[in-house]
């Protein structure tokens, strides 16, 4: 498991709202790429908010399992590819 802090939740939502669009992962037992991360502010297990802050679970908070992909390389592309993406939508320019 990997975390990534976008920052706030709005940040996190774009992220999310972007994995979708990456399709399947190659391999034996292909995966959607968004099944790889869950966004804690909005998990399907409601904690109020004080007790997310406790726990570390920040409202920009993105976590990650790794191991489940057969190419981590390519994992990492389009994780890059949604951070510039989800930047580009933030600032509304073409490149990040």
């Amino acid at each position: 498991m990997m975390t990534l802090d976008a920052g706030d939740h709005a940040a996190a939502n774009r992220l999310m709202t972007l994995m979708p669009r990456q399709g399947r992962l190659p391999g034996r037992q292909p995966r959607l790429f968004q099944d790889l991360f869950t966004h804690p502010a909005t998990a399907p297990r409601p904690r109020s908010h004080r007790e997310r802050e406790a726990a570390g679970l920040h409202e920009g908070l993105i976590r990650f399992s790794i191991g489940l992909d057969e190419d981590i390389a390519e994992t990492m592309t389009r994780i890059q590819h949604c951070l510039v993406e989800a930047e580009a939508s933030r600032t509304g320019s073409a490149h990040a």
